[in-house]
């Protein structure tokens, strides 16, 4: 019997982070929990081949090939799920202190003592959080304090200010 060609069963079968993450959880929209189901077949898989390679007969290379494949498969997915938890626990922080800020801002609008241009700084800082906040609740507040044009002012020296 001629020897069969294991070098498909080398790598891991799957692209680089960025494009599994584009591919599986941007497009497919796979969830967590659904990932984690795909390591643990990953793993049957493997287990299942890794039984196959211990009986001495002309598939064993065969099945051992096979085995290591699905093994670097679920490492690798362990390490692209690894990296997408802390994806979404960065996400998560950035969620809270886009609020943190938000709540700053309005506070500071409603202080007697500080001018536009003193608004306009944190207004500044909250634009690196623009998905993440609140803006007709932050503008409403300034527009209730000063006005629309009060408004336009502090954007305006905002933009010019943000890192």
């Amino acid at each position: 019997m001629p020897k069969k060609d294991l070098s498909i069963w080398e790598g891991t079968g799957l692209p680089d982070y960025e494009d599994w993450h584009m591919f599986s959880v941007d497009s497919l929209d796979m969830t967590q929990p659904e990932i984690e189901g795909w390591i643990e077949a990953c793993k049957k898989e493997a287990w299942v081949h890794e039984q196959m390679g211990k009986r001495e007969d002309e598939h064993q290379e065969y099945n051992k090939a096979v085995a290591r494949y699905f093994w670097r498969r679920c490492d690798t997915l362990r390490d692209y799920l690894k990296i997408l938890e802390k994806d979404l626990d960065d996400d998560d922080k950035r969620v809270k202190d886009a609020a943190e800020w938000q709540d700053v801002l309005i506070k500071n609008v409603s202080c007697d003592i500080l001018k536009r241009d003193d608004i306009a700084r944190t207004y500044a800082v909250c634009l690196g959080y623009e998905d993440k906040i609140d803006w007709k609740l932050v503008n409403a507040a300034i527009i209730a304090r000063w006005s629309p044009s009060g408004l336009s002012y502090i954007k305006n020296l905002a933009w010019k200010l943000a890192p």
